[in-house]
């Protein structure tokens, strides 16, 4: 839960700042600028941590640099299709795709991997899953006006402008 509302307050919070500085940026120097401030946080923990945990590896360097590499691409295509995404739907939007993203891995690595699940973590999708469907639900009666005109459940988040007909 806890990871969910971080990283979807940090797409709706940095979409919202950025667009309206004088300057906006970019997808890709908003990009740029949140991995270097996400960097810049997080480096003193990462490496207290280095220092205090010793590390064997087990699998040969060039294999390591090589997983690593990979890894930061797949990474870093990942957070730009989500920025991609982004400017064409609301934030909320996009935060429940993201919520549902997730709940969709949890339950893929459940059943492929066999992994057992704690009985918290399966409430905590079942959650997720929920909130998804009644966000559905909700959009699909504002697009077919069941809640009347103008109501304030079918305004667009921040009353943005935003393309392809992308409110709620």
């Amino acid at each position: 839960v806890g990871s969910n509302v971080a990283f979807q307050s940090r797409n709706v919070l940095s979409k919202k700042i950025f667009r309206e500085s004088d300057a906006p940026l970019d997808n890709v120097n908003l990009f740029a600028l949140m991995s270097i401030i996400g960097m810049a946080i997080l480096a003193p923990f990462s490496m207290a941590q280095a220092v205090f945990t010793p590390f064997v590896a087990t699998i040969p360097n060039a294999e390591l640099a090589r997983l690593l590499f990979l890894g930061g691409i797949c990474r870093c295509a990942d957070v730009l299709v989500s920025y991609m995404i982004l400017q064409r739907v609301s934030p909320v939007s996009h935060s429940v795709g993201n919520c549902m993203k997730r709940a969709i891995v949890i339950c893929s690595s459940v059943v492929i991997f066999q992994t057992s699940m704690p009985f918290l973590n399966v409430v905590g999708t079942v959650i997720a899953l929920v909130g998804v469907l009644v966000y559905s639900l909700v959009t699909q009666a504002c697009k077919h006006n069941y809640f009347g005109a103008d109501h304030p459940m079918c305004r667009p988040v921040y009353e943005l402008e935003l393309t392809g007909g992308a409110g709620i």
